[in-house]
């Protein structure tokens, strides 16, 4: 039997050899799913910041475009308001048209009345003088008669008086419409302005907005990313670490 003992011995040696290989294979595996792992957080980091940087570039195009559309509308605005003042300016020369029409029309209706009754009573004058002349009396129907032409004279007068303040009165209401035509005109210039001030002002601030969106998405994924390299450290670390453990526990069993 003593033949067995040196099979036993390198019995013992080959699965001693066999544990060694065995521990040396996990060894190897736990360093390889330490580099995997740290692999795997390495891109993780890696996709996180092109996202970001994706998304900031984004940001930034979009800023670039708000702030555009933003000019563009007070442009817009500018140009309407522009047009809006001339209108105004426009209604206004009108309305004050409108008055001077009036006031030139009532200084000429007074210079025709005081010329027509200048000329009734040198007409009145005539028929008295010829009624003179035929040695009529000024009494009864001579006078009568004079009296009819003076009245009718008169409200011939008081027709045009009437007619022409009616008229002036017209022009003058066509000019207050067309002073408040003005008036509203002027506040749409105002709203208008205030919408092309809005819009610059909107436009920055949403630009300002997306820009800092992007800024804040960068810092986010590089901060994220910084994680992802220590964490693929660290697990790198810590498997190498494990593995050299069970290696020196291996060999020194």
């Amino acid at each position: 039997m003593a033949f067995l003992a040196p099979l036993a011995g390198v019995a013992a040696t080959a699965s001693n050899a066999t544990a060694v290989g065995m521990g040396v294979a996990a060894t190897g595996a736990t360093v390889a799913s330490a580099g995997i792992s740290a692999y795997s957080s390495y891109q993780s980091g890696q996709a996180q910041k092109k996202a970001a940087s994706y998304n900031a570039a984004v940001s930034r195009n979009n800023a670039i475009l708000i702030q555009q559309q933003s000019r563009q509308e007070a442009l817009l605005a500018q140009n309407q308001a522009q047009w809006q003042e001339y209108q105004q300016r426009v209604l206004e020369n009108q309305a004050i048209a409108k008055r001077q029409e009036a006031e030139g029309l009532r200084t000429t209706s007074e210079e025709n009345l005081r010329r027509r009754r200048d000329d009734y009573r040198r007409l009145l004058s005539r028929q008295r003088a010829q009624l003179g002349k035929a040695g009529l009396a000024m009494t009864g129907s001579p006078i009568e008669v004079l009296a009819e032409s003076s009245a009718r004279m008169e409200l011939e007068a008081q027709d045009v008086v009437n007619q022409t303040r009616n008229a002036i009165e017209a022009m003058y209401y066509e000019a207050e419409l067309l002073q408040s035509g003005a008036a509203a005109q002027g506040a749409d210039v105002y709203l208008t302005q205030w919408r092309g001030r809005n819009a610059l002002t909107g436009g920055k601030y949403r630009a300002d907005m997306e820009r800092t969106q992007g800024k804040l998405s960068l810092m986010g994924a590089q901060s994220a990313a910084s994680a992802s390299y220590m964490q693929a450290g660290s697990s790198l670390l810590s498997g190498i670490g494990n593995a050299g453990f069970g290696y020196y526990k291996l060999r020194t069993n």
